[in-house]
């Protein structure tokens, strides 16, 4: 049996429809008024473009199964760099780490 939905990776022509989704989720949540809605749905929009284009922001969407091309879910991540710091492993064992770390973002599922 086919899976229910697939799932891909949102490119920075999914913009707009991230920038809903986290629009939507915060108006969900009660913490943007309606007079505030397409200007906070625009600047994430726009922010969400800037970041999927040099790799800052990754994320996936989920889609029906049946050829319908409405997106209907989505999740993303934020790669942000980070200053080198120490870690210890279970052994105890220090070393220094660097790189980026992933802060999930934009979980929402469209109604």
């Amino acid at each position: 049996m086919p899976p229910l939905f697939l799932i891909r990776r949102a490119t920075v022509a999914d913009a707009f429809v991230l920038g809903s989704h986290r629009a939507c989720m915060f108006r969900d949540m009660g913490l943007v008024p309606e007079p505030l809605f397409d200007p906070f749905r625009a600047a994430c929009e726009s922010r969400i473009r800037e970041m999927l284009e040099t790799g800052e922001y990754i994320g996936w969407l989920a889609l029906p199964n049946d050829r319908d091309p409405k997106i209907i879910a989505g999740a993303g991540v934020q790669l942000r760099r980070v200053l080198p710091h120490p870690v210890e492993d279970p052994a105890g064992n220090i070393t220094i780490a660097e790189g980026r770390h992933a802060m999930i973002h934009n979980v929402f599922t469209e109604s």
